[in-house]
């Protein structure tokens, strides 16, 4: 009996050492949980300065958004081997697959990406993009060969865009759950403009892809807010910012109710510019979008971070480190080893 005791205290002091209650920005937190559940936005362009076109907009001044709320906030550095400020799409690539020898070809692809060592740990992936070009899409690694296979291997993939061949179309008003892995595109955008909205998409997919499951990683990649500040609309990506904010805020929502739930907003290719003082020139900014000084992308981007495993995203680090630290759990129990 108390060598059965006995063992009971150790394995009840393993379990406790792991994890222990404490705050985190002034909120509660569980420190060292393991996410089974994890939503990663990334949204290239942004900054957290951008955060004044919501804020500001606001008619009660105590209203925070959800990137206010967020539970920890980090900064990455955006520079790989080959490039000072690459672009966006090549810092995301860097965050996914951990390497800096990023070359924005097919040799890309021979990495092993996030999920490729979560499914191993029982995690399903399903990556959902918004994008308007070509070159912005993860769906090129379908036309690499060797090197693409193992990019796109075991997952569900939802673009809003054009198929361009007899691909599986995806609708925000279906209800049945995902079954076969592999490309879907929005049924929607097959006659060119997409008429579902971002936020529509997402809470219908996430809703059909998680059904059922324990641990997944759920993707979220928006190109259309540094597509509409690069050419200079800002009333659309006050818009769009808008939107992924709300979609934020519905996820957060969820940390609330379990602890294992990991909300992760990351960028890259961060748009720089110099807000309008105040006044009539600042009235004219949120009606029309002038009196902007646009300048060179940033060196930095901004990390948001709430729920469990959160407090691993604090601090100053190359966006390279993204991916060691979704992992770092893991890898202090030496479950996998990723080099």
């Amino acid at each position: 009996m108390t060598k059965k005791i006995t063992l009971l205290a150790i394995s009840f002091l393993l379990i406790t050492s792991c994890s222990h209650m404490g705050t985190l920005n002034r909120k509660k937190h569980v420190y060292g949980k393991q996410p089974k559940k994890i939503i990663w936005i990334q949204i290239a362009g942004l900054d957290e300065e951008h955060v004044a076109m919501l804020r500001f907009n606001y008619p009660d001044e105590n209203t925070r958004t959800s990137f206010e709320e967020s539970t920890c906030i980090g900064k990455i550095w955006n520079y790989n081997l080959y490039n000072l400020r690459p672009a966006p799409y090549q810092g995301f690539i860097s965050q996914i697959v951990g390497r800096e020898n990023i070359k924005n070809s097919c040799a890309d692809y021979g990495h092993r990406p996030i999920w490729s060592y979560l499914h191993e740990l029982g995690y399903d992936t399903g990556i959902f993009e918004s994008v308007s070009a070509p070159c912005e899409s993860l769906d090129r690694a379908w036309n690499c060969g060797k090197e693409g296979k193992i990019f796109y291997e075991n997952i569900y993939f939802w673009k809003m865009g054009r198929a361009s061949m007899e691909e599986k179309l995806f609708h925000f008003q279906d209800k049945h759950p995902f079954v076969e892995k592999g490309i879907y595109y929005d049924k929607t955008c097959q006659s060119g403009t997409c008429f579902a909205s971002i936020s529509s998409n997402v809470g219908s997919i996430f809703k059909r892809f998680s059904v059922g499951k324990t641990r997944y990683l759920f993707i979220i990649r928006d190109f259309s807010y540094f597509n509409a500040l690069k050419n200079k609309k800002i009333g659309e990506a006050r818009s769009i910012l808008g939107e992924l904010d709300k979609m934020i805020a519905i996820f957060q929502e969820k940390t609330k109710q379990h602890d294992d739930i990991l909300i992760l907003v990351t960028s890259s290719g961060t748009k720089n510019f110099e807000f309008p003082e105040k006044g009539r020139e600042w009235a004219e900014f949120e009606s029309k979008g002038e009196h902007v000084l646009y300048r060179k992308s940033s060196l930095l981007s901004p990390v948001f971070s709430t729920g469990a495993g959160s407090e691993n995203f604090c601090g100053f680090y190359k966006e390279v480190e993204i991916f060691k630290r979704l992992l770092f759990i893991e890898k202090r129990k030496r479950i996998i080893d990723w080099f």
